[in-house]
């Protein structure tokens, strides 16, 4: 962060989807207000953040992907029967990432025997 603008630098040799997800996740330490446990400036003045601890890692990682795929979205995504191919292609995620919200959101519970 430098002032009040915050610059995310995304490595553009990752996929779209994990741009994406790693946006969302810097995103979710901004929101959160996280502080880093280590930090850098630049000779330019820029902030280098290097870590946070590992609470702080585990609640971005989760609070992206509420971000990418909130619940609502994912019933929605059930009730139309997309494929997974659909829902990647849709909302611009990794499997892994689609994976992981529907684990965690008990939706095959809840859409189990429908």
């Amino acid at each position: 962060m430098v002032g009040e603008k915050t610059l995310v630098i995304l490595n553009s040799s990752h996929s779209p989807a994990r741009q994406a997800s790693d946006l969302m996740h810097e995103l979710a330490h901004r929101i959160r207000e996280h502080a880093p446990e280590e930090m850098s400036i630049s000779p330019e003045g820029l902030m280098l953040l290097n870590a946070y601890d590992k609470e702080q890692e585990e609640e971005a990682d989760w609070l992206s992907g509420v971000l990418l795929l909130p619940r609502d979205a994912l019933v929605e995504i059930r009730r139309q029967g997309l494929t997974d191919e659909q829902v990647l292609s849709t909302y611009g995620v990794s499997k892994r990432m689609y994976t992981y919200r529907v684990s965690m959101t008990g939706l095959n519970r809840q859409f189990r025997g429908r």
